[in-house]
């Protein structure tokens, strides 16, 4: 039995795939090719954010290969257009044969993802890309070999960084996901624990976690599941690193035995 069947969709205009029985999360439900597409190395990254937009350019592909071959535009104009344009379902119009930038960028932007995150990363400017960018870089981290190369000195100037990439989006520390990144989570987890920076180490760890708290581990590859559960861990150890029982039986710590109780910890403070 198939997984999707088409039909007509009630959302808009046309036909729709819609699931016939429940769904795991990561199941390869449809594998097509794409009409047109986009990958830029990591290398030319900041050139082509300065120079065009995903949007512009994925329009101008769609709009030259209508333009090179007119029959294409048969199949791209019968998708949802959204609710201000009509879909074109009639083979004889002449309009399917021609370029329609406002119907493809119309098209093109249904497909577009408008959650928080995704909102957030499209309404910076190029500059703050770069520059936040060029603070990852700088980190004596090599991610090639996933090793930190310390000195006392980088380590200063890195956690000045990681403070910069942390302010950067300081209104939505859950969508701050440049704190993620491997560099910033070895020198919290392995530099600033060896060293017995606790207070530094237990800041950035809860950064980072406050970005992953809200993913589900079932809709992640394993690896990465995994890697989100041990910071979580590294944060419950090291609140009892920062006081003995007392200190948090004072009420010093006072989230601290709800933190534990995620992990099937409990104590009595009696």
């Amino acid at each position: 039995m198939y997984k999707l069947q088409l039909g007509k969709s009630s959302i808009g205009e046309g036909d729709g795939y819609f699931a016939t029985q429940d769904l795991e999360p990561g199941t390869v439900l449809l594998i097509s090719k794409p009409f047109a597409a986009l990958y830029v190395s990591p290398r030319e990254k900041s050139a082509f954010s300065f120079n065009t937009s995903t949007l512009k350019y994925i329009v101008g592909v769609m709009a030259n290969k209508i333009r090179l071959d007119p029959s294409l535009g048969r199949d791209l104009y019968k998708m949802w257009a959204g609710p201000d344009l009509k879909s074109l379902i009639d083979n004889e119009d002449s309009k399917i044969t021609k370029v329609n930038v406002a119907r493809i960028k119309k098209i093109y932007e249904c497909f577009i993802c408008r959650c928080r995150l995704c909102e957030l990363d499209r309404s910076e400017s190029p500059i703050v890309i770069a520059k936040r960018d060029k603070l990852l870089k700088s980190l004596a981290f090599n991610p090639t070999t996933n090793q930190y190369h310390f000195d006392p000195r980088n380590l200063i100037r890195d956690l000045e960084t990681i403070t910069q990439v942390e302010k950067d989006r300081a209104a939505t520390p859950d969508l701050n996901f440049p704190m993620t990144y491997s560099g910033i989570h070895a020198i919290a987890s392995l530099v600033l624990l060896d060293k017995c920076m606790y207070s530094d180490c237990l800041h950035i760890l809860e950064t980072i976690y406050a970005v992953y708290r809200n993913v589900p581990p079932n809709a992640m590859h394993p690896d990465l599941a995994a890697g989100i559960l041990a910071p979580h861990s590294l944060v419950a150890a090291l609140r009892l690193h920062a006081g003995t029982l007392e200190h948090v039986r004072a009420g010093d710590h006072p989230t601290l035995p709800e933190n534990l109780k995620k992990f099937g910890i409990e104590f009595f403070t009696d």
